[in-house]
């Protein structure tokens, strides 16, 4: 006999084995979470407090034994909820769609009526999550790319310049803590407009606007590049010194500074600084397929395509 649960923080060590097991593989991967028990169960721990945990965790258990759970990461502010899952061990198409069925209609019941969207990132070969998501009358968005990279290239970077003019980057995160003077020379003022209009530009539907990207940086890092004392480009990573991973999550270059290899110089300073200080073991980011020229910027620096995903949204 099956039975809906909701989530307690006496489950999530057993949520996080599950993901884990299942996430590792292709048929099952879903993009939002990872593959090691410890940082996934970290990951619920963080994201989903008690209550969160009630109302946005549902759990199926068969005989006692833990089958099948679905996670709603939600934003009732912005009125949408990233899907963890379906995870189920069923393997059969007919039995794992009935169990997805069940925890959907358990999540909905208790999800907010604020929550309208509700986003999916798969696989390309984890078909029944696709398939079920089709059922859904959800539609795909794009594909794609995730890029790692175990090491740092012993290549040195060729370029710090351009037009004799020397580019510079600055930590946003140390400058805004200190309360010495400003050590550059442009008003840091006039540097966050910069930075708040190419983020908008380059990156208008995203899941971190620039005041969350400005709001986060007591953990994590925006570097910014300067030439002639204007922002020229702009990255903005994480990185987890206790799983010794690290994400890049953001890089642009305004478009009138394209072509000058800004981009890799951002990169170049982003690695070092995940792999020098951070210590991390393995760097990772996301890539939409229709962006060939960051695909390629990305492989020049040593990355390797991981994986491939499908991202699907849908509208209750």
């Amino acid at each position: 006999m099956r039975q809906v649960k909701a989530g307690t923080l006496e489950r999530v060590p057993a949520m996080a084995r599950l993901i884990s097991e299942l996430n590792a593989d292709p048929a099952h991967h879903v993009g939002y979470c990872g593959t090691e028990a410890e940082e996934i169960e970290h990951s619920i721990q963080e994201e989903f407090g008690e209550y969160e945990l009630d109302q946005y965790v549902t759990l199926l258990y068969e005989h006692e034994e833990l089958i099948g759970l679905l996670l709603l990461d939600a934003d009732e502010e912005e009125g949408q909820a990233e899907l963890w899952g379906p995870f189920i061990i069923k393997g059969d198409w007919g039995e794992w769609q009935t169990a997805a069925d069940q925890l959907w209609a358990a999540s909905l019941a208790k999800l907010s009526p604020s929550i309208q969207k509700i986003a999916g990132f798969y696989h390309i070969h984890n078909h029944h999550a696709l398939a079920w998501m089709e059922t859904k009358q959800a539609v795909k968005q794009g594909q794609h790319t995730i890029l790692k990279l175990e090491e740092l290239s012993g290549q040195q970077l060729v370029i710090d310049q351009i037009d004799n003019q020397k580019l510079k980057i600055v930590d946003i995160g140390e400058i805004m803590s200190s309360s010495s003077e400003l050590p550059i020379p442009a008003e840091l003022d006039a540097i966050l407009s910069s930075f708040r209009s190419l983020h908008n530009e380059c990156f208008p539907s995203t899941y971190y606007d620039s005041g969350a990207i400005l709001s986060r940086l007591a953990e994590d890092r925006l570097f910014i590049c300067l030439y002639a004392n204007e922002l020229a480009g702009y990255v903005y990573l994480e990185g987890s010194r206790a799983f010794r991973e690290g994400q890049i999550e953001y890089i642009a270059v305004r478009p009138d500074r394209r072509g000058h290899r800004i981009g890799l110089y951002l990169l170049h300073h982003a690695l070092q600084h995940l792999f020098g200080s951070i210590k991390v073991k393995e760097v990772s980011l996301c890539v939409n397929n229709n962006n060939p020229v960051a695909i390629s910027l990305y492989h020049k620096a040593g990355f390797h395509t991981a994986s491939e995903l499908q991202y699907i949204s849908l509208h209750r």
